[in-house]
């Protein structure tokens, strides 16, 4: 039986189903060593069973300018002594400090080393790319969250037998309820939604304004924004000062059950920012999303929106081109629910991402 130890630096919450597939995996004896305090403060962890391997050390943070770096005080005694086979290293991030001198320790122990993360080039210019190239090709596997990752790393001369794309999941409780219940008032026809942290960055404004464009030609329309933030007092004055209030409801932070109660008559997902997790968990529900054209800034989630069957791309910063989208496609669901759907039990659940990670195992 293969021992496979990943180094993290929490428990995340959104990692609770997968982690749960790969400690009851026949294959594989999988342990997990990381700290409990997250340089990001929004981040929920979870509490691991009693028969679930885990072993908490600490994370200490040094603050250099702007920047927040990390040192795992404790790692490679607690990687160690799980004396394992295989270690698989939070992506290659130079923030974190002590996995570059865990990396060498493993190596030297004759211990297969995989790196699991985006698979990005970095922003540290020309020296930075030399660094990640050299820890790359040095490592036994990557495991990428898409294919655009794998052909990244293969553009810059990593060998692509080594490259793997396991995808990306969601907890359980994310995925559709069989006995969801509708919240929403279906005296309006199309029903759109936001969900995720309400920050300038997301750009949900843009939304709020391409849907004031289509409230002048039908009133049949109303936006679903669910989640907390900075932002929120200033987008609900927005609402205001278009006179669309009332076709807008700011419903707070929504998880689990209560999420996907929403979600039944949910006909269209718009992320004008970022897109991540969110675009899976609507996709889930079979509901197609829309999003922005400027695919280089986005995580790899953003690969599940495949125009014409998921969903589709505005110009990026472009409201009435995100207003011409969203009237296409809002009476589209029926048609494309079913894609939605085949998609994420193609690749985005835990069973699939912990299959794909032990067949990554198996081929190294």
């Amino acid at each position: 039986m293969k021992r496979v130890t990943l180094q993290y630096l929490t428990l995340p919450h959104y990692r609770r189903s997968l982690f749960e597939r790969l400690w009851k995996y026949p294959e594989i004896n999988f342990s997990v060593v990381c700290g409990k305090v997250s340089p990001y403060t929004n981040l929920k962890n979870f509490e691991p069973d009693k028969d679930q391997k885990v072993t908490f050390i600490k994370n200490n943070f040094i603050k250099i300018g702007s920047r927040k770096f990390v040192w795992q005080k404790g790692v490679f005694k607690a990687v160690m002594d799980y004396t394992p086979n295989y270690l698989i290293l939070l992506g290659f991030d130079p923030h974190i400090l002590s996995n570059i001198p865990l990396f060498i320790l493993a190596k030297r122990k004759k211990i297969k080393v995989l790196w699991w993360g985006h698979a990005t080039y970095g922003k540290q210019g020309f020296i930075g790319r030399l660094i990640r190239y050299f820890f790359y090709t040095m490592a036994d596997g990557i495991l990428t969250y898409d294919e655009r990752g794998r052909q990244r790393l293969v553009n810059i001369g990593v060998d692509e037998r080594k490259i793997f794309p396991i995808w990306n999941c969601l907890n359980d409780e994310d995925y559709p309820f069989k006995n969801s219940k509708s919240k929403i008032n279906k005296k309006l026809k199309y029903n759109i939604i936001f969900t995720g942290r309400i920050t300038d960055r997301k750009k949900i404004d843009q939304l709020i304004k391409a849907v004031a464009i289509l409230l002048k030609e039908t009133k049949n329309i109303q936006l679903h924004i669910v989640g907390e933030g900075p932002a929120q007092q200033k987008l609900k004055e927005l609402t205001q000062q278009l006179n669309i209030e009332k076709y807008v409801v700011f419903h707070g932070p929504l998880y689990g059950e209560e999420l996907s109660n929403l979600f039944v008559d949910i006909d269209l997902m718009v992320i004008p920012g970022l897109a991540g997790l969110s675009v899976i968990h609507a996709l889930a529900h079979g509901i197609p999303v829309l999003n922005n054209n400027n695919k280089r800034t986005h995580p790899p989630e953003v690969s599940a929106i495949i125009p014409g069957k998921t969903g589709d791309f505005f110009k990026e910063d472009d409201v009435q081109s995100l207003a011409k989208k969203i009237q296409e496609w809002l009476p589209k669901k029926p048609q494309v629910s079913h894609y939605c759907q085949e998609l994420v039990q193609q690749r985005y659940t835990p069973d699939k991402v912990s299959q794909k990670i032990v067949e990554a195992l198996n081929k190294i």
